[in-house]
């Protein structure tokens, strides 16, 4: 039991404010417009901050804004809400996409929203691994990054989990090898538009690239269905 607001602070589980927040905005949206739905959510932040200063004796002649260790990132999940489809105006989305992602957020598990607002990113052109036989229990590592443009190297090649779908993105200067045997061409420049699956020929399944790429890939799939039933 919490014996003082500090305690409660610090216990506090931002991604299951951002998932309770999300939900609000989606009926907030159906009931009123989204417009007034991305107000309720910044409305719901700022309550959050600023009673949290007004509370914290120290923090209430500063000037600084004092967010506290266990909602460090909830402004930075905010921003990843407020730009899912469900939440923007423009005339490009359509009223299926808006609608898929409203649904998304009202029913999916809380793991699966926080990859959509704040996917994982990898990098997959260095996968390690010891061996690549099926019959191991081994898996291809790669740590994950930072979510930044930063990250991104025009020599290596990154994988963004967003949930429901994953991207590929490829650097100008990727290795050779690593196209050849993983997506199937022999240059950067002949990568298609819109590639949205791979195809697989029976020397490029033999290719330990490859067989990284996908079982790592496998990996991700499958941890998503464990989190299923955490």
């Amino acid at each position: 039991m919490a014996t003082s607001t500090n305690d409660v602070y610090s216990g506090v589980d931002a991604e299951a404010i951002i998932g309770m927040l999300s939900k609000m905005a989606v009926e907030i949206s159906v009931a009123s417009s989204t417009v007034c739905a991305k107000e309720a959510v910044i409305k719901s932040i700022c309550d959050i901050l600023s009673q949290h200063r007004a509370t914290i004796s120290e923090h209430r002649t500063s000037r600084a804004l004092v967010v506290p260790y266990s909602l460090r990132h909830l402004s930075l999940y905010v921003l990843g809400l407020l730009k899912q489809v469900a939440f923007q105006s423009s005339a490009d989305i359509t009223l299926d996409e808006r609608a898929f992602t409203m649904y998304q957020l009202m029913t999916q598990p809380l793991y699966y929203i926080m990859q959509m607002i704040y996917p994982s990113l990898y990098q997959i052109d260095n996968l390690t691994i010891k061996e690549c036989i099926p019959s191991s229990n081994e898996r291809p590592t790669s740590p994950r990054l930072h979510l930044s443009v930063d990250q991104l190297t025009s020599s290596g090649a990154f994988l963004l989990n967003c949930g429901h779908v994953f991207y590929i993105w490829v650097g100008q200067k990727c290795s050779e090898n690593f196209l050849q045997r993983v997506l199937g061409v022999h240059s950067h420049s002949a990568l298609p538009a819109e590639l949205v699956s791979i195809l697989l020929s029976e020397n490029a399944l033999q290719g330990a690239e490859l067989c990284k790429s996908m079982r790592f890939t496998f990996f991700l799939q499958d941890s998503h269905k464990m989190n299923n039933f955490e």
